[in-house]
């Protein structure tokens, strides 16, 4: 991650005609780090909500839970398995995909191993954007447990999280950063 030194990123900021960002809380950051900075336009990306919509070719799936991410500590991929650990103490029938790939894939099939989660949980490695939209299709829920990470890498507005509101999937996510420019609790 690329991350300078205080006095390059000003020096960088001030030779810059104009700066924009992709979400309100970044503005509002750089607009703290850089009072003089002027007018910064906030410019959210998107996904193609023509291609992310339900068709429901496929039959949903009773208790499917999917998420989609870099299997990454700012995901926060291990809460959900924590949560599904929970699920299952309580006598909840639900099964789990996890999917993407990363540097903590390992840990996180050891830990879905460690809970005795395997019969509910997948992490299903990569796929396809066209699997991945026939899993969100077929799932009841969408979750992704986001956190800000030890090296305070975190995520601002995950194109995951936009992903399945456009498949019209309840999104489970949590309450940092940039999400709730997206999320407003019980509304979307």
């Amino acid at each position: 991650m690329y991350n300078p030194e205080p006095r390059i990123r000003r020096d960088l900021v001030a030779s810059c005609s104009s700066v924009m960002t992709i979400a309100a809380v970044n503005r509002a950051k750089i607009k703290h780090l850089y009072p003089d900075i002027g007018h910064v336009p906030v410019v959210h990306s998107c996904i193609d909500p023509d291609y992310f919509f339900p068709t429901r070719h496929l039959k949903k799936k009773k208790g499917l839970i999917v998420s989609v991410g870099r299997l990454i500590e700012k995901k926060g991929f291990e809460y959900l398995i924590e949560a599904c650990f929970l699920l299952k103490k309580e006598g909840h029938v639900f099964s789990c995909l996890i999917i993407g790939e990363g540097p903590l894939e390992s840990d996180l099939r050891n830990l879905v191993v460690e809970k005795n989660l395997e019969n509910e949980i997948t992490v299903t490695g990569p796929m396809i954007q066209s699997e991945v939209k026939d899993a969100l299709d077929c799932a009841e829920m969408f979750v992704l447990p986001c956190i800000t990470g030890e090296d305070k890498n975190r995520d601002i507005l995950p194109n995951a999280i936009k992903e399945a509101m456009s498949m019209a999937l309840p999104v489970i996510t949590s309450n940092i950063n940039g999400i709730t420019e997206m999320i407003d609790d019980h509304i979307n």
